[in-house]
């Protein structure tokens, strides 16, 4: 999957985050398929396929770290904690804007293409959400309006559970149990309460 700005509308900062709402163009590919059986979820086979790219106009909202943010973790540290708190933030979200999870997309920034583009900003940790539907339907514009309560709850979701690395019930499994990304999620999450426009 590959995203590419197209135009940011509006903005807004934190001390750790610029949070930019735009136009997007989202390019997907579908490279497979699995079969599972209809009430076990079961894996019951799986095979290639060669379709196009599909590609998409749709509305978008994205966070970036700030320079602040690299100055206090390390790219790479911050870039798995960042993809923890959009595995919380999603569904929190979905409830916020009474749609479905699977109508709001999610896709980390700082891609090989960005980072290739030299443009220093887009090369810096961050995250994508952008409407899953051609043209957007105003959900991620939602999203921008509501960001700081959206991400009070989510900060309630990750700091509420009691795992001590991370589980798919808040920021996700983590391969590397001695990384802080839980500890990094509830901090970068509790930035979001001084939001400046």
């Amino acid at each position: 999957m590959k995203v590419r700005l197209l135009q940011a509308e509006r903005q807004a900062t934190t001390a750790l985050f610029l949070i930019e709402l735009g136009e997007v163009s989202v390019t997907e590919k579908v490279v497979g398929y699995k079969k599972s059986r209809l009430y076990t979820s079961e894996n019951v086979g799986y095979g290639q396929v060669n379709l196009p790219e599909l590609t998409m106009h749709t509305d978008g909202l994205w966070l970036t770290a700030t320079e602040a943010a690299l100055d206090i973790y390390t790219s790479e540290v911050l870039d798995d904690a960042i993809r923890g708190l959009g595995n919380a933030l999603r569904p929190v979200a979905s409830l916020f804007l009474l749609c479905s999870v699977r109508d709001i997309g999610k896709a980390p920034r700082g891609s090989k293409e960005e980072l290739a583009a030299g443009d220093p900003l887009k090369a810096r940790p961050g995250i994508y959400f952008y409407d899953r539907r051609p043209g957007g339907v105003g959900l991620t514009s939602q999203l921008f309006a509501i960001i700081d309560r959206a991400m009070a709850r989510t900060l309630d979701l990750i700091a509420g559970c009691r795992c001590r690395h991370g589980c798919p019930s808040c920021v996700g499994p983590q391969r590397d149990k001695s990384s802080p990304v839980k500890q990094i999620a509830i901090e970068i999450a509790s930035a979001f309460s001084n939001i400046s426009s």
